[in-house]
């Protein structure tokens, strides 16, 4: 048997290690991608796509500045694999997976063998690409569509074949369907094909199909330019083009604390980027082909960006994910090329150290976002939504102090959701008198149809600068409410309040007149993991001009006082000289037993007294107080 040259199975092996990183890309992502909950971008995009096709596009043109493509295909995906967190996110996952294999294909010609195993490695783990290759956003196809186009590109330019153009115009077109920033990359790219050595020997092909791609595109550019032309985003603001490089470089290089890296690597990871850049800048220069479709690939996108944002703010780290895969290419090559004057062997032996250590990095940043809640994506709203499912009633309701779509996408019509307050409700410098008061109404409106519809709210307080920063909704909740239970659920404050109507249904009969003109109607005694929960509930009998204090106190058998909860009406805001003559007015006071309370029997009392003098009311038939007849075990 003949063996094979050396060359041969020295192809073959690079061929196997490169196969081996893409295996290791495919790992990565895919072992994760179920873990967290959908974010609200994530929600909002599956939102969007299950609208009728009609609201759809309309929303297009006048509220939502994304194309419609991967809205159009999550709506037939979703409908052909359901709603689970791996099966919507796959596509996301295959997409990164590719984009890993093709940087390999590509990188070949680019930058050289060795620098591209460390491209493709640092590809394989880089946390920000890891992070939209588990994420519904179209982030991490449209990188791939990019990356070929770029690399049709480049067979066009070499090969008389008219297939690669047609490769590289779908390509493009699909990149623009898929997010409009893709023309920043795009026109970096067509800056690389005009400047090509054979362009002119090429140049009807490329017209002919980017021309054709163009055309077939206007239609729709027509139609959302009114939209675009005017768009602003309340969350982008102005950068300086020093805080937009430091924001790349930190995105690019660890993928930022959001995408799970330190604090205290940052720093360190965006030098180190930032060096490796201008060696391969420097290293590479002497072949300007070459270096033109790098820069394409890489720094040209977050380049446009910023100066983008010099017009309107713009720029986010992930619009300028394009930009990432060619930037790790670039920095491959200096680190590669930096290593160049040592020998063979020693620079083998330091670029697989140096690939080791960025792989061990991006590792733990990347199990950060998996597995520590420090750095999840999103509040564990697949949880909550449990959660308030198994505890939902008839009658409920579950109000979201904060306009993330995530948790009603899980809940999926099982318990009724609404924002609230239904709008905005920021300050007047902020919206406008008018625009406010629009907003402060609605939000009443909501609040008073509550009472009059709703038995009990699920309420998740987030009080946001951007949506309720004076946390008007917990306000009115608490002014007219019964507070049952106040705690942290799968990492959200979850409040849960009586309506009036709910507390009304749920109250036992007891019957007490006092001699200050207050009846008590009934009580309710519910036993919390952490505490006693009591409602009273009283009605002025006749006009009450004074304020009194309730006291409440949990004794033992023989009358010795264990704990109390003593208080001004509904906290103070329903003092009694505010009281209407026979309208019931709602007393929640929750008690905390001492701890290492024995077992035994403890009732609790209940009364009023003079706060500046302590004397106690008396009943009218006796007595200084009510003993509530229900046992506290």
């Amino acid at each position: 048997m003949t063996s094979l040259p050396v060359t041969s199975r020295v192809n073959r092996s690079w061929h196997w290690i490169a196969l081996g990183l893409v295996a290791a890309a495919a790992l990565v992502r895919g072992a994760g991608v179920g873990l967290a909950s959908f974010r609200g971008d994530e929600a909002f995009s599956i939102r969007i796509a299950q609208l009728p096709l009609d609201t759809l596009f309309a929303a297009m043109a006048a509220s939502e500045p994304n194309p419609p493509l991967q809205f159009l295909f999550l709506r037939s995906w979703i409908g052909l694999v359901g709603l689970s967190e791996v099966a919507v996110r796959w596509p996301s996952v295959l997409s990164g997976v590719l984009t890993v294999a093709l940087a390999y294909r590509f990188g070949l010609v680019l930058i050289g063998r060795r620098a591209t195993l460390l491209a493709t490695g640092w590809v394989a783990v880089q946390p920000f690409l890891v992070w939209y290759a588990e994420d519904v956003r179209a982030y991490a196809s449209l990188s791939l569509w990019l990356l070929v186009a770029a690399w049709a590109a480049w067979q066009g330019l070499d090969k008389a074949q008219w297939r690669w153009w047609v490769l590289s115009a779908i390509a493009a077109w699909t990149a623009l369907a898929l997010h409009y920033f893709a023309a920043l990359t795009l026109a970096a790219l067509a800056i690389a094909v005009l400047t090509a050595p054979t362009f002119s020997a090429r140049w009807r092909q490329a017209t002919a199909t980017y021309g054709s791609a163009a055309l077939l595109y206007l239609p729709w550019a027509l139609y959302v330019w009114p939209l675009l032309s005017g768009h602003a985003k309340s969350w982008l603001t102005p950068l300086s083009g020093g805080e937009i490089i430091w924001r790349t470089l930190v995105a690019y290089s660890t993928g930022g604390r959001w995408a799970g890296a330190p604090e205290a690597w940052l720093s360190p990871g965006a030098a180190g980027l930032g060096l490796l850049l201008a060696v391969g800048v420097v290293a590479r220069a002497g072949s300007p082909q070459r270096i033109s479709w790098l820069l394409a690939l890489g720094p040209a996108t977050p380049v446009l960006l910023g100066l983008l944002n010099a017009w309107r703010p713009t720029y986010a780290e992930h619009y300028a994910i394009p930009g990432l895969v060619g930037s790790l290419m670039l920095a491959a090559a200096g680190l590669h090329d930096g290593l160049g004057a040592l020998r063979t062997q020693q620079r083998g032996l330091l670029a697989a150290i140096a690939l080791t250590a960025i792989a061990a990095g991006s590792l733990v940043c990347v199990r950060n976002v998996w597995l520590d809640p420090a750095y999840a994506k999103s509040p564990d709203w697949r949880g909550l939504a449990a959660t308030l499912s198994a505890r939902a009633r008839p009658g409920d309701v579950v109000w979201m102090n904060l306009p993330d779509p995530a948790l009603e996408v899980y809940l999926a019509g099982r318990v009724p959701f609404e924002n609230a307050p239904p709008g905005a409700v920021l300050s007047v410098e902020s919206m406008g008198a008018a625009e406010r008061a629009l907003a402060v109404t609605a939000a009443e409106s909501q609040i008073t149809r509550a009472q009059q519809e709703v038995k009990r709210i699920f309420f998740l307080a987030a009080p946001s600068p951007a949506w309720d920063p004076e946390g008007l909704a917990g306000k009115g909740l608490e002014a007219c409410c019964e507070l049952i239970d106040d705690r942290v659920v799968s990492g959200l404050r979850l409040q849960i309040f009586d309506t009036p109507l709910g507390a009304l249904s749920a109250h036992k009969p007891l019957a007490a007149d006092f001699a200050n003109g207050v009846r008590l109607t009934g009580y309710r005694l519910e036993r919390l993991p952490d505490r006693l929960h009591l409602t009273l509930f009283w009605q002025a009998t006749e006009s009450v001009t004074t304020d009194y204090t309730v006291f409440v106190h949990l004794v033992a058998a023989d009358g010795f006082q264990v704990a109390g909860a003593d208080g001004d009406p509904r906290a103070g805001q329903a003092p009694t000289s505010s009281w209407t003559t026979g309208i019931d007015v709602i007393d929640p006071h929750p008690i905390v037993p001492p701890e290492g309370l024995t077992a035994g029997a403890y009732r609790l009392r209940v009364g009023w007294y003079l706060r500046e003098t302590g004397e106690r009311v008396a009943r009218i038939d006796g007595g200084e107080f009510v003993e509530l007849p229900e046992p506290v075990p």
